[in-house]
């Protein structure tokens, strides 16, 4: 009796809402106090005019403010596409960037940092990184002017986490995932979000809650809290199993079995091979022996590496991704920082052009100096290390030393499995991310996977967008969900206050280049041609 009292009185006040709009009423913000005994529950029901039909011409966006009783402040975007209106949340869900500076194209705003897009009509996810949708609002039109109607308690909220099903079958075997990075955790949402109702258990070797390792380089967080996926009350809720500290031992393809080290077997329906991917360690005299010398991989050796390189003379070996955004992450806090590198140029699978550009941008910042064609012989010092021998026999200076000498897949515990691996130690799957083996997949760091709209080039590609993409593909596969994968790689790097993207086949050194900008402004465009 109550329910429908209260959707009698919803349909009463939209249509008092509606019949404002059409006699063309400025509301400007008009909110009403709804008790219980005539509605649906103590909210807020905001109307407010954004603009004139006129402000925004096809194809473009503007953000809104809405203020709320003078108490709180909302932005949102409004969109005109087509001839329609919508209007969604006005930050991207993955990195709280602004969305009216984003890319309207094919239905979709997407973030111009990270990619993320969104679907206009419905605020829906559709392209990683990230996990949850955008809130989105009625538009109602007048003769002249545009509104929004909604709820305060939806206005408020900045994501909307997507609907999933709960588990229907406690009898049959799960599927495992092996792994809690961001593409074991992508999996096992995804298949909530496709309606997969049978059990989903995640075996993580780790003892913390699961979080995302790819933010320890962009920035340093004082709160390991901030880096989680999701609170721990989200799994349960879900009925996703997440078994923390549990190590698993071998894998049983035949049998369908996962051996952990405690001795117990978990047999499985379908298998999601997630480990990802682990430091590797450098062939160099003195290592790991003396103190002072770290590697990045969690929160506490970010939080070492901040207190280690403070005023200390830093040596960074290595000049990939995580190297670079490692130096710049600490060299103001820093005396000095040199990064060594055994190739002749950074990031050389973008060509030597685009390297001189990225080397020039970096040495300008102060601090930072790079020696291409540097290799290591020892690091030198008495307990703590103090200084490192080239091979060239040239000493440099270093209080502290940061090793990025990059990763390897980790995927040790596929050794005697029939799982197929390249000499690397990458699993080989298919465009669907199966691997040769049937019901076992893989996702992430440790794949090498064909790049079906580039020809089906295989590569491997150690990024977030990747296994966010890869994990929902293999969702769609295990429901049985039609799936066109038509990925292209997306990455980028944070530097020195500049937000570096790529886009395209990195995989090949590309022959030609077109320039137009330059770091230091902010405009620069890099177009390389193979």
């Amino acid at each position: 009796m109550l329910r429908r009292e209260s959707s009698e009185m919803k349909s009463h006040f939209d249509s008092r809402i509606d019949s404002g709009i059409r006699s063309g009423n400025s509301f400007d913000v008009e909110s009403r106090n709804l008790s219980p005994e005539n509605t649906f529950g103590e909210d807020l029901v905001v109307q407010s005019r954004l603009c004139s039909l006129e402000d925004l011409a096809d194809g473009e966006k503007k953000e809104f403010s809405i203020d709320i009783r003078g108490q709180d402040t909302v932005k949102v975007l409004l969109i005109k596409n087509k001839g329609k209106w919508y209007a969604l949340g006005a930050h991207c869900t993955y990195c709280n960037s602004r969305l009216v500076d984003g890319i309207l194209s094919f239905g979709k705003i997407r973030c111009s940092f990270h990619g993320t897009s969104f679907n206009i009509k419905n605020g829906k996810i559709e392209d990683p990184p990230g996990f949850d949708s955008l809130p989105f609002f009625t538009v109602k039109l007048s003769e002249s002017e545009v509104y929004i109607s909604t709820l305060v308690s939806k206005l408020m909220k900045t994501k909307i986490i997507d609907p999933m099903t709960k588990c229907k079958n406690q009898i049959c075997d799960p599927t495992v995932i092996i792994g809690a990075g961001i593409a074991g955790i992508t999996v096992a949402e995804s298949l909530r979000q496709e309606g997969y109702g049978g059990r989903i258990v995640i075996l993580s070797k780790e003892k913390t809650d699961p979080y995302n390792r790819s933010l320890l380089t962009k920035n340093i967080v004082s709160n390991p809290e901030e880096l989680k996926f999701r609170d721990p009350e989200f799994y349960s809720k879900h009925d996703i199993e997440l078994l923390l500290g549990t190590k698993v031992k071998s894998i049983n393809t035949d049998e369908k079995v996962v051996h952990l080290e405690d001795e117990k077997e978990l047999n499985y329906s379908n298998l999601v091979l997630a480990m990802g991917s682990v430091n590797k360690s450098p062939s160099i005299n003195g290592y790991p022996e003396l103190e002072g010398v770290f590697q990045l991989r969690n929160f506490n050796d970010l939080k070492t590496i901040k207190e280690e390189t403070e005023k200390k003379h830093v040596t960074i070996v290595g000049t990939g991704y995580s190297a670079l955004e490692i130096t710049s992450l600490i060299s103001k806090s820093t005396r000095s920082v040199t990064i060594l590198g055994k190739s002749e140029m950074i990031l050389r699978q973008f060509g030597p052009f685009f390297g001189r550009n990225l080397r020039a941008f970096i040495e300008d910042q102060g601090k930072v100096s790079i020696r291409q064609g540097s290799l290591i012989r020892s690091l030198g010092g008495y307990d703590r290390v103090s200084h490192l021998v080239l091979k060239d026999g040239l000493c440099a200076v270093a209080n502290t030393v940061i090793v990025c000498t990059g990763t390897q897949p980790c995927t040790s515990i596929l050794l005697g499995s029939k799982i197929q691996t390249t000499p690397s130690g990458y699993v080989t799957v298919d465009e669907n991310m199966e691997t040769n083996q049937h019901h076992v997949f893989a996702v992430g760091d440790l794949t090498e996977f064909p790049l079906t709209i580039f020809g089906g080039r295989r590569i491997s590609l150690q990024h977030v967008n990747v296994a966010q993409y890869q994990a929902k593909i293999v969702a769609r596969k295990i429901t049985k969900r039609n799936f066109k994968n038509e990925f292209v790689p997306f990455f980028w790097i944070d530097l020195f206050e500049k937000h570096v993207t790529f886009c395209g086949d990195c995989s090949i050194v590309p022959e030609d280049f077109v320039v137009r900008g330059t770091l230091e402004t902010g405009d620069y465009r890099c177009y390389m041609f193979k």
